[in-house]
Parts: structure tokens; sequence; C-alpha cells
């Protein structure tokens, strides 16, 4: 999960890889996310496989997505790397995965790392819907039982604060109650509203506002304006 320590533990192994002269890659999938580290590259940039935004990819043909044969320096970089991390992963399409695996010669002699939260970002399908985003998941991928998976179960960014410790540890709860779409229901993080036909998640010390009426007499009891919520 987001804030459990996944990019300092990266950062752990690739030092204590390096320190033994083991050579190291990495990429995320996001630009930002790449920032993170010293010398990442984009996912795309790394293997060679074009931006689906930029470019009419048909990524059903898994036979030529991926570039890296047209880029031999990069290809005979990627195949003297003995450890190869992979941040961001879960938003990437399978078949992407998939052609850069056999590419890779499916990482024989490597150890790949891929990291990330399947809560957040899921592969884009450009109006694609919940089957078709589900059915790009690297988890639906032929590939996924050859990964073994370890989570990370505590939330590193919020322990690091010392104020409101009890209101830290509400909110890491609520944040898994929503990415589990779970937890406690009597711990007043989600309500079941039988007219909306959809669960509502209510925020630790926030107003639990429902429809337009309720906000309008929060903000303006009694028809005035709360100084509370006034411009300064």
């Amino acid at each position: 999960m987001g804030g459990s320590g996944k990019t300092t533990l990266a950062l752990k192994i690739l030092a204590a890889s390096r320190s033994n002269e083991i050579l190291c890659v990495g990429c995320a999938s996001t630009g930002l996310a790449a920032t993170n580290y010293d010398n990442f590259d984009t996912a795309h940039g790394l293997f060679k496989y074009p931006v689906t935004e930029d470019e009419e990819v048909d990524l059903e043909d898994t036979e030529s997505i991926c570039k890296l044969h047209q880029h031999p320096e990069r290809l005979e970089l990627l195949q003297k790397a003995q450890v190869i991390v992979w941040d961001e992963f879960p938003s990437n399409h399978k078949n992407i995965f998939e052609n850069v695996y056999q590419v890779m010669n499916k990482f024989y002699g490597k150890v790949l790392i891929c990291m990330g939260d399947f809560r957040q970002i899921a592969p884009v399908i450009t109006n694609g819907d919940r089957q078709q985003i589900v059915n790009a998941s690297i988890k639906s991928s032929v590939l996924w039982k050859k990964f073994k998976v370890l989570n990370l179960t505590i939330n590193m960014r919020l322990m690091q604060s010392q104020n409101n410790i009890e209101q830290q540890r509400r909110y890491g709860e609520l944040l898994l109650a929503i990415g589990e779409k779970s937890g406690n229901r009597d711990a007043d993080f989600i309500h079941e509203d039988e007219k909306l036909g959809k669960d509502l998640f209510g925020i630790t010390n926030l107003p639990f506002i429902h429809n337009e009426d309720e906000a309008i007499n929060f903000i303006y009891p009694n028809g005035e304006i709360n100084p509370e919520h006034a411009i300064q």
C-alpha cells in the first residue's frame, strides 16, 4: 500500500547490490515516480515501448510492442544487468510486460523487483469497462503465477508523525477500508446508502455532508455565513 516503505526498501536493495558491484537498473511507470530514485528512467524509456497516449499502438499485438532490438546499446545494458527494479508496476498493461518478458529472454539470470499498490491507478483503457480494465491487469496475465508476492503492511508514512497518533491510526484504517472496500463498519468509516446505491466514506474529524441542503446549512447556519468559513 502507499506509504508502506516500498521506495525506501528498493533504495536499500539497490545500495546493497551496488556496494557488491552488482549492476542494477531501474524504472518507474511514471516520470514522477522515477524522480524518487537516482538514475531511474521511465518504464517506456528503459524498455523502449511506446507511450500509448502519444502513438497508435495495438497492445494486442504483443510481438511488436517492445522496440529494444532497435536500440542495441540499451538492450546490451539490460542483458548485463543483474537486478532490475520496476516501480508503479500495476499500472502497466499486461501485454506490455509479456512482450518485455519475451524480449528480455524471460529475465533469465536476473532478479526482477516489481513494486506498486493495486489500490491505486489501474491500466488505462480508453472507454474501457470494468471487465476490460481487469483483463488488462498484470494479475490477469499468465505470467502472474511466476511472481512471488511480498506485502508491506505497516503505514510507515503515518508513523513518522508524532502528533495526534490516534488520529493518524484511524486515518490509516480509513485508507485501508477504502482500498479494500471493507473494514469495520461500526468504526464510522463506511456507510451504506441505499438511496444512492453506493458506500459513503466518512473522513475522520470532518463533517459528513450528504447533500446540497446540508452543505448550505453548514456554511450558512441560520441563513448567515459561518465565520469559521469566511474568507480572511
